[in-house]
């Protein structure tokens, strides 16, 4: 940290301290006079600067023409005032569900607009991230604000600027909202193979085979998931067809699991990204398998639905 940024932290935390006082977390808010700011804009300010040299030009020389056309344009400027600050007065802003996505990648995330007929040019942004405007909005409207998620877990995007330099860009009219958007970042895949194990294999317990106590019944074609030990290699080499799987009775067959402690490495990052992958790359073989963090379990499963469960686990370690 710069000295020159460090003498700007008591004064951000300060800003940051009267935000959260003056406009607290909130899913929807209506924007009125609390929540709205009005600043001249740069090109305000050089406006500004104009009206007063006319006036001083039309003093000095007694001219009452240069007068009458400075006074008029400080009316455009007082009267620009009243039309930025009905621009967003009145306005409802109401955050919703967004999609999940991976550290790295743009969420879009929806915010709903209600009484906002014929609102003109909102801006809409997190911080430094992309910017989205709205040129004219309708009776409801609905905006995408991307924000870039840079690390996993339940991420607060931080406070919405809304801003609008309507009508003449002579003011800065905007407003900055927390409305108590969290969106879940899972981790960046990377590609790497990890294996399927099984329940002894993970936990170290013992487990009695399957053979041994149930009665064999036939041949089933085999399942993505189960244990290499219930295929009938006979019956492979025999017909040279598909992988077939032994079948016996009152039996279930044995899922397989992937989990954090086969990953080599120190860096946890790293190692759940790898997890990501192959959650994924399993999930789209249609494998029965279980995801195993430490003291957090997914059971075994199959599907979208297992799939998401074990990247928001990933997600959340």
């Amino acid at each position: 940290m710069t000295e020159k940024t460090a003498d700007f932290q008591p004064f951000k935390r300060s800003w940051q301290f009267w935000l959260n006082r003056r406009l607290p977390p909130q899913k929807e808010r209506t924007l009125g006079q609390r929540s709205i700011f009005i600043f001249p804009s740069r090109f305000g300010l050089a406006y500004l600067f104009v009206c007063l040299f006319l006036y001083i030009l039309g003093t000095n020389y007694q001219n009452n023409l240069i007068l009458l056309m400075s006074f008029t344009l400080i009316g455009f400027f007082i009267t620009s005032i009243l039309f930025s600050y009905a621009n967003l007065s009145g306005l409802t802003i109401k955050s919703s569900q967004t999609n999940p996505v991976y550290v790295h990648d743009t969420a879009q995330i929806p915010l709903y607009l209600s009484n906002c007929l014929d609102r003109n040019t909102l801006t809409f942004s997190f911080g430094k991230h992309t910017e989205t405007t709205l040129n004219l909005a309708s009776e409801r409207d609905k905006v995408l604000v991307p924000f870039k998620a840079e690390k996993r877990g339940m991420v607060n995007p931080g406070r919405v600027t809304l801003k609008s330099y309507f009508p003449l860009g002579l003011f800065r009219c905007w407003t900055h909202l927390d409305l108590d958007i969290e969106v879940l970042v899972y981790p960046q895949p990377v590609e790497s193979y990890v294996p399927l194990l099984h329940l002894d294999d993970v936990s170290d317990t013992p487990r009695a085979n399957a053979e041994e106590m149930d009665d064999f019944v036939g041949i089933r074609d085999h399942i993505p998931g189960e244990s290499l030990s219930r295929i009938s290699w006979k019956h492979v080499a025999r017909n040279q067809q598909k992988l077939v799987s032994k079948e016996f009775a009152d039996s279930e067959f044995d899922p397989s699991w992937i989990s954090l402690h086969q990953i080599q490495g120190n860096d946890l990052e790293s190692k759940l990204s790898r997890l990501a992958f192959a959650v994924n790359y399993y999930s789209q073989q249609n494998a029965l398998f279980g995801l195993e963090l430490n003291k957090t379990t997914i059971a075994p499963g199959v599907g979208n639905e297992h799939r998401l469960s074990c990247l928001k686990a990933l997600a959340l370690w």
